[in-house]
């Protein structure tokens, strides 16, 4: 999202995102791209245009350096050798697809009732197109009726 104003005339090339006012802009540099990886505040001094760049990649490196443990959060291969080496707790990507879902489901049914809802509502109201049992060739699977809970 790029939220430009009277004041970025001063911003320059445009990064990946920015927000510019009418007294400074903040500029965010690519976080995908270690070596784009930067904030920038701009503003004015006594007139003269003037920019504070925060290395976000060079923290982090320093940070890695210092910390072992912030190794494993440098990519996600760093962190899946780390928890087959013991060395750190697997992410629980399961729950986190399960929350993504609910978050979903209680968007689709907020915009259906034109309302807000809590979690225990969207539980409750969402209906589940999931089959609950399976036939298998070893045997009979069964689903929880409500995997959010």
């Amino acid at each position: 999202m790029d939220i430009m104003e009277t004041w970025a005339i001063h911003g320059g090339e445009f990064p990946p995102s920015s927000i510019h006012g009418s007294t400074g802009g903040l500029q965010i540099g690519n976080f995908y791209e270690r070596e784009k990886c930067y904030i920038k505040y701009l503003s004015e001094i006594e007139g003269y245009p003037a920019e504070t760049t925060l290395d976000i990649a060079a923290e982090q490196y320093r940070q890695r350096k210092i910390d072992p443990q912030k190794y494993f959060q440098s990519s996600s291969q760093a962190h899946w050798i780390g928890v087959l080496c013991g060395d750190c707790k697997p992410v629980d990507t399961v729950d986190i697809g399960l929350q993504t879902m609910l978050i979903s489901e209680g968007i689709f049914l907020s915009s259906l009732l034109r309302r807000e809802l809590t979690v225990d509502e969207i539980t409750s109201l969402s209906k589940s197109n999931a089959f609950n049992r399976q036939d298998a060739p070893f045997g009979e699977l069964v689903y929880p009726a409500n995997p959010f809970i």
